[in-house]
């Protein structure tokens, strides 16, 4: 950060809206909240953690594989979302 004046104002100060469109605040980022940092966290515990994969399709085809597992439903990724 350079430590500019602009850097120390608001966003909403030096953000240039387009016209037509509308400014709405956007929270501070929490992992908490976002559903898909959940299911990606849950998948890197299944899929990826404490293991080798010597070349990166290994990787690839280790998390589709997973994901075809969820398609067709699961429980535990209910719950993680929330979906009742």
């Amino acid at each position: 950060m350079s430590h500019s004046s602009q850097d120390r104002q608001s966003p909403k100060q030096h953000r240039k809206i387009a016209a037509g469109t509308r400014d709405e605040y956007a929270p501070p980022y929490s992992p908490d909240l976002n559903l898909i940092e959940r299911v990606w966290k849950l998948t890197r515990r299944k899929c990826l953690h404490n293991r080798y994969f010597p070349v990166l399709s290994e990787v690839v085809n280790s998390i589709e594989a997973q994901f075809a597992q969820w398609v067709r439903g699961n429980i535990t990724l209910r719950r993680l979302c929330a979906i009742t």
